[in-house]
């Protein structure tokens, strides 16, 4: 399912060009790709497109049918297209938002505030 995208973009990581925090050894990766993306999705939107952030694929059917090499790490896909006039969003996915005071806060987090996390 591309959603009428004319154009996918899959957003990686060299694993190997990575920094890696020198006590933990967690890699920045993760963190540069999701910087990248979402610079990719706002000049996007700047010219008139719109997009879709998808993380949830086949992580072995991609490497193969885009031959990615082993230390390459797919985090995500941006679908890119310009938007439909009778665009409706997904009540099921755009109503869950919580409010914000349940998920920013000023000074520390009240007690048992993940209890209830989805």
């Amino acid at each position: 399912m591309n959603y009428g995208a004319p154009l996918v973009l899959m957003v990686c990581y060299d694993k190997k060009a990575c920094w890696k925090h020198p006590e933990s050894g967690v890699s920045s990766g993760q963190t540069d790709v999701v910087i990248v993306a979402t610079h990719m999705m706002l000049e996007a939107v700047s010219l008139g497109l719109e997009t879709a952030w998808i993380n949830y694929f086949d992580e072995q059917k991609a490497r193969e049918s885009l031959h990615l090499p082993d230390d390459w790490q797919p985090v995500c896909m941006l679908y890119i297209g310009y938007p439909v006039d009778d665009y409706q969003p997904n009540p099921k996915l755009s109503t869950r938002r919580k409010p914000l005071t349940e998920t920013c806060f000023l000074t520390k987090s009240p007690a048992n505030a993940y209890k209830n996390a989805v």
